[in-house]
């Protein structure tokens, strides 16, 4: 099941237009592919090392970490 419905896709691409978006829990990326074909600039972050293998032939980048210690500056 995808979190990021078309809806939420359009939503996202209105309030940051061809800004950066991070997926939380992105899993292999396949709302990262989603993301990107909408003109976004994904981002995925999971835990798991094996899906985060599969997510990077969503040509987007991807970190290992958690929600709770994101490895990014503030803003």
């Amino acid at each position: 099941m995808s979190a990021f419905t078309p809806d939420a896709v359009a939503a996202a691409n209105r309030y940051v237009p061809g800004g950066r978006i991070l997926d939380l829990g992105c899993g292999v990326g396949h709302d990262l592919v989603r993301l990107a074909q909408a003109g976004l600039e994904p981002v995925g972050l999971d835990i798991s090392n094996q899906a985060l293998l599969r997510a990077k032939d969503s040509s987007s980048a991807v970190v290992r970490a958690t929600a709770e210690h994101l490895p990014f500056p503030d803003d």
